[in-house]
Order: C-alpha cells, then structure tokens, then sequence
C-alpha cells in the first residue's frame, strides 16, 4: 500500500535561517552592536560550513578588522566557504584558502594579490567560479549568488545599526575605466587574466584564459 505524504511547503526558510543566526550569536553583542573582542566567536556562531559568505575587500581598517578576523577562525569549525570578494586585496583574503577555510571564489579584482592568486588557483587551493565586473557579481548578490552571510563596512550608521554602502555610481566609473584599457582578445572581451597573474576582470563576460602577457591582439587567444 502507498503511502502519500504531504509536506507543507516553507516559504520563509531564508528568513528564518536569518534569525536562528542572529539568536547564536546574541550573547556576544548589545543590541545590534558587536563586542569586537568576541567576533571570532561570533562568525563561528553565524557561519556554518559550505556557506556562500560575502566579506568587503577594500583597504580600510575595518575590511581589515574583518578579514584577520575570519582567517583566525577555527577551520575545523568553518571550511568549504564559497567567498564572494569584489576585491581580492589583502593577504587575509587568500589566507582563508590555504587554511582551508573556504575554497571556491567569486571575484572581481585581485591586483596586489594576483600572482599569489592564480598560484593558488593552479594548485587547486582556490577554485574561482567565476571572474566578473564589480557592478555584475553585486548585481548577482541579489539574483544567483545571495550570500548566507554578508561582511561588510559602511561608510556611516544610525544608531539602530542601520548601515550607508554609497558606491555604485564609482563601481560603474571603475568597470568603465578598466574595460576601456587593459587587455583585450579576439572576441572584445577586456581581460587581465594572464598566465602567472589574475588581477581581475573588465568585460561583460570576461574568460579565464591562459593569454600570455601583454602580447598583440593578434596573439592573444580564449579559453584553456
């Protein structure tokens, strides 16, 4: 005899995989501020294994703060992370893979980092999925690539912790500037990903290839 089981369909698991997270890592924050001597134990808290973690990678002190931060975790309590990183500019950001704390990658930038990158790309430390604009991997953020959990700075927050990111018009400025003067293949696409170096991405749908560096137009070719 067949048995039919129904299942009621959950429509607010995101939802509430959100507040399970922000219950773990309560006792570790007034309010909706953090205590910054426990963020450790908070990202261990929030952050589980195999999760798509988004992790701002410009300069300033705080991206530093939070970059050192998640490289000191315990990889035995975080691993397999998919990290997405506009900019892959600290050291901190690679780190996270030969620890073994995360291991895919989703990118746009890597210049100071690019040749330590695509040695560990080559050794299978770092498998990059994908190598995008800055504007296309935000933009994706919101569509196929939704975070679990987003670290990130602001420029400026209220007193209820409500963050201010006001930057798209400038990543826009960037996308422009880069896709109008580095390499470009066969195709058009505006690439600098070069044997021994990685540093980031331009066109549209810019390719990983193996171009060899700084050659003619005529030289440079797609794919692996």
């Amino acid at each position: 005899m067949n048995e039919t089981v129904t299942r009621e369909r959950v429509w607010d698991s995101r939802r509430t995989a959100k507040q399970r997270r922000v219950a773990a890592a309560a006792g570790h924050a007034d309010g909706k501020l953090i205590r910054p001597a426990e963020l450790r134990q908070v990202l261990e808290a929030v952050i589980h294994p195999g999760d798509t973690v988004a992790l701002e990678g410009d300069n300033q002190k705080q991206a530093d703060f939070l970059s050192r931060t998640l490289a000191g975790c315990d990889p035995g309590r975080l691993h397999d992370l998919h990290m997405l990183i506009g900019s892959v500019s600290r050291a901190e950001h690679l780190d996270l893979f030969e620890q073994g704390i995360a291991s895919r990658l989703d990118l746009a930038y890597a210049g100071p980092q690019s040749v330590r990158m695509a040695q560990l790309a080559a050794d299978g430390t770092v498998t990059v999925d994908a190598i995008h604009t800055y504007v296309e991997l935000y933009a994706r953020m919101l569509v196929d690539l939704r975070p679990d959990v987003a670290l990130l700075c602001a420029s400026a927050a209220d007193r209820h912790g409500n963050l201010v990111l006001c930057q798209l018009a400038g990543q826009y400025a960037i996308d422009m500037f880069i896709g109008s003067t580095l390499q470009m293949d066969a195709r058009a696409n505006s690439s600098t990903v070069t044997k021994g170096g990685c540093p980031g991405s331009a066109g549209p749908r810019t390719p990983c290839s193996g171009s060899p560096s700084r050659c003619p137009l005529r030289r440079v070719h797609c794919g692996s």
